[in-house]
């Protein structure tokens, strides 16, 4: 199950918890948009699974995402593998519609997935012991996403609205890290380089 949301991750730029809370009432193929409506979060009582839908923290939070090829292609498999999860197992009330659930049919809990990558990366560590590959989050995913925006020219502005960021300060502090060959590259369009 960690694949598909670490495409769509990868491709949208959405919190884990905007991934793990996406339905398919917000999933609009034919305009190929994926509308951020909700987050889906875990409430702690005395051991039980509570989850619940809440509304984005601010107003930028609710935003329209155009789906890439990928998303698209990794959204429209994934409808097909929860309905064969759906023809398998009931789902938890109220959570019917969710796109990423796990194999018996519930929500996935932010846990499970962070579980998954430390996982991979311990085996992937194994494997090559030569090679030390880093733990990371779910939301470096996040940050590769907006990273790539500004590497391939994407205006801050609208990478400001993709992310659901209140301003463009904190889009521009979090994400956009200046490496020495850009700074090279973009003062050679002001003035020849000597």
């Amino acid at each position: 199950y960690l694949y598909p949301i670490m495409i769509l991750a990868l491709n949208t730029g959405m919190r884990l918890g905007e991934i793990l809370g996406l339905c398919w009432d917000c999933v609009d193929f034919r305009a190929n948009i994926i509308h951020v409506r909700r987050t889906l979060v875990y409430l702690p009582n005395h051991g039980d699974a509570i989850y619940e839908f809440h509304t984005p923290k601010t107003a930028a939070g609710k935003r329209d995402i155009p789906m890439t090829k990928e998303a698209k292609s990794i959204l429209l498999k994934q409808r097909m593998h929860k309905n064969a999860i759906g023809s398998r197992h009931e789902a938890a009330a109220g959570f019917e519609d969710l796109v990423f659930v796990s194999k018996c049919n519930q929500p996935i809990h932010e846990s499970n997935v962070r579980t998954s990558i430390r996982y991979y990366i311990n085996k992937i560590n194994e494997e090559h012991p030569d090679i030390e590959f880093k733990p990371f989050t779910p939301h470096s995913w996040r940050h590769t996403f907006a990273t790539n925006c500004i590497a391939r020219g994407m205006k801050p502005k609208v990478l400001q609205t993709i992310l659901g960021h209140t301003t463009l300060q904190m889009t521009m502090d979090l994400y956009c890290h200046v490496e020495d060959d850009t700074v090279k590259d973009e003062m050679a369009l002001f003035a020849e380089m000597a």
